[in-house]
């Protein structure tokens, strides 16, 4: 059987109520980098098959690699415990993942990543010339409040 996936999978910290996840597929943090899906779970030091074309796998390139096998990307996942969508930024070396780090909207990782999930408008992410707005929506009122982060700033 085919899938259209797999699983990065690691203790990452909520953003929201700092909850601390198990290192497992219940984050549903899901990549569709590798060549061969197959519902696999990857972690820190963890070697992936990756696709040659990463756009084609449904991200959205905002810098471009210099070596085609490391880079970092943004993916999303769900906290547990409050249920409320992270972003985490996983880093990529010879095609090893060598870090994955959760992202508020106070964090400036996000300089310099290299793609981002496609489904990041469905997060409240926007992205606007060199930076990413990350937005959140007030349940009461319907405002959307939004927390740049400029990706052209070093």
């Amino acid at each position: 059987m085919s899938y259209g996936y797999d699983y990065i999978v690691g203790n990452m910290k909520c953003a929201f109520c700092d909850s601390v996840s198990q290192a497992d597929s219940r984050t549903n943090l899901q990549t569709k980098i590798c060549v061969r899906a197959q519902l696999a779970s990857y972690t820190i030091g963890s070697r992936l098959d990756l696709d040659t074309c990463i756009p084609d796998c449904g991200y959205v390139c905002l810098v471009q690699p210099t070596i085609s096998s490391s880079f970092n990307f943004i993916d999303f996942w769900g906290c547990s415990a409050c249920t409320r969508i992270n972003g985490a930024n996983i880093e990529l070396e010879e095609g090893v993942i060598i870090c994955i780090t959760c992202i508020s909207s106070s964090d400036n990782v996000i300089e310099g990543v290299n793609y981002i999930s496609d489904d990041y408008d469905l997060y409240g992410w926007e992205i606007c010339g060199s930076a990413i707005h990350r937005g959140v929506v007030d349940l009461e009122t319907g405002e959307l409040m939004i927390s740049d982060i400029n990706l052209s700033e070093k």
